[in-house]
Parts: structure tokens; sequence; C-alpha cells
């Protein structure tokens, strides 16, 4: 990662709060600042509300966070659309910003501007640092497309598996994929 030993990653937290934005270090070590559009914090919150009634009590849903450092400290840092994880992961040192366990599901909502990295080097990392299945959404406004779509990915043995064409509408997720009671999401519900 360049002459980076180790991310201030308290600065990036200052940078993001005077900015207003999403900032985070790729994997060559540049800061990445994304300020999210209105529509891109509503459907994110709108999924949050969506999984959150249906999940179990030793989980958390968590939007534009937490920071996360799926390779460690040299590496690149995170700050994911979405998350659920388990609680206990939180109970982290002040300052570490690895995640144990790493998280159950991530979800990054694509746009033009952010979708390569989302695609990419952001996929990478999260299958590094040890994630279970990883989501990206499309959302009419926020990319070209018509209808809400997501594309889920399995973690497999070599990196993220796709589970198939992209899916709209309703979905129904049963019990241990990846979460351990029924879950349903309303893509059409997200988007603003």
């Amino acid at each position: 990662m360049g002459a980076v030993d180790v991310i201030d990653v308290a600065w990036l937290d200052q940078l993001a709060d005077v900015a207003g934005a999403k900032v985070e270090v790729d994997q060559d070590g540049g800061v990445c600042v994304s300020p999210a559009s209105d529509g891109h914090v509503i459907a994110a919150t709108r999924l949050a509300v969506q999984l959150a009634a249906q999940i179990p009590a030793d989980v958390e849903v968590l939007v534009e966070g937490p920071r996360w450092s799926p390779v460690g400290d040299a590496g690149p840092s995170y700050v994911p659309d979405l998350v659920v994880i388990a609680k206990t992961a939180l109970a982290r040192p002040d300052r570490e910003y690895s995640l144990s366990p790493p998280p159950i599901l991530v979800v990054e909502i694509l746009s033009p501007s952010t979708s390569r990295r989302d695609l990419g080097e952001k996929a990478d990392g999260y299958y590094l640092g040890g994630a279970t299945v990883y989501w990206t959404i499309e959302l009419p406004g926020l990319a070209d497309v018509d209808r809400p779509s997501m594309v889920i990915r399995d973690r497999g043995p070599d990196g993220w598996e796709p589970t198939g064409r992209p899916q709209q509408g309703q979905l129904s997720f049963l019990p241990g994929s990846p979460f351990t009671t029924t879950v349903m999401i309303d893509l059409d519900g997200l988007a603003s």
C-alpha cells in the first residue's frame, strides 16, 4: 500500500464529519470521498428498516458503517453502505477496525461513480475480510435501470459466487441464507 504504514482512521473520521461524506482509503492508499445522494441514503435506510424488523436480537443492521479494514490496519479502510453484523463484533478496542466475527452481510448500492470500486476492489476486500454474503443493489435514478434489482453473491472457495441473474421485486431468504430466520426484502420499496 505504498508508503502508508498504518491508516490514521481518527483523521478519516474527522474528515468525514467535516465533509459530511463517506471517507475511505483505497488499496493504493488514496483517500476516496463519496458524498452520498439523498436517494442513496434513503435506499440504504429503507433496507435497514426492512432487515432490522426481521432479524434476531444478537445482530445489528448498520447504515454507512462501521468503518472496516478487512485486511488489517495497513490495508484499505471501507465504510459499507449497509452491514448486518454480530453485535459481538462491535465490541472491538478503540481504534481497531477489524471485525470479528466478520459481517454476515455487506451491501453496496451502485451508482455510476462507485460501481467500479464496489464491484472490484471493495468486493475483493470484503471477501478477504471474511464477509459471508455480498449484495449489490441498483435503483432507478441512481443507476441506469428501470426497476430496482439486486445481485446476491455468496462466499465461495475462491471468491464471490453470484447466485444467478439480478433479482427483482419481493425476495425471500430462508434460514441459513445468510440469516437464521426467514427474511423478506421488498426491493421496489427501496427506491425514492
